[in-house]
């Protein structure tokens, strides 16, 4: 059993290569993320944040609610992560999942956030 608390993030959410690195606030309301690598650059945010960056979006993934682990995850904590995944997995429901320094973020397609929450709950996590 997980005992982990989870939060359920309602708001519409987009993933995005972008052709250029674009400047953040230090912080921001929602669950940002800008991933660069020499390969790509990435964007998790909010659709409508997304949709201010429309002439550096070259590819768009809409329609994806975040799942947080609300609370801090120590290093030293193993397998949360890939609990969370396969319990996915064998409901057959794809994720998008970004860490940070404290905790792990979950983004699921909204025609499946029911039952992921679900799926979660049956592993012993409280979902708000």
């Amino acid at each position: 059993m997980l005992k982990l608390n989870i939060i359920h993030i309602k708001t519409n959410y987009s993933v995005a290569k972008l052709t250029q690195v674009i400047e953040l606030s230090a912080k921001t309301q929602h669950f940002v993320s800008l991933t660069s690598t020499p390969d790509e650059i990435s964007l998790v945010a909010p659709t409508s944040y997304v949709e201010q960056y429309s002439d550096y979006v070259t590819d768009e993934e809409q329609n994806w609610q975040v799942l947080k682990i609300d609370q801090t995850l120590d290093f030293n904590l193993v397998g949360i992560l890939a609990k969370i995944s396969t319990a996915l997995a064998e409901k057959k429901i794809s994720i998008f999942a970004l860490s940070t320094f404290n905790t792990d973020y979950i983004l699921v397609k909204i025609k499946d956030i029911e039952q992921s929450i679900q799926t979660l709950r049956d592993l012993g996590c409280r979902v708000v």
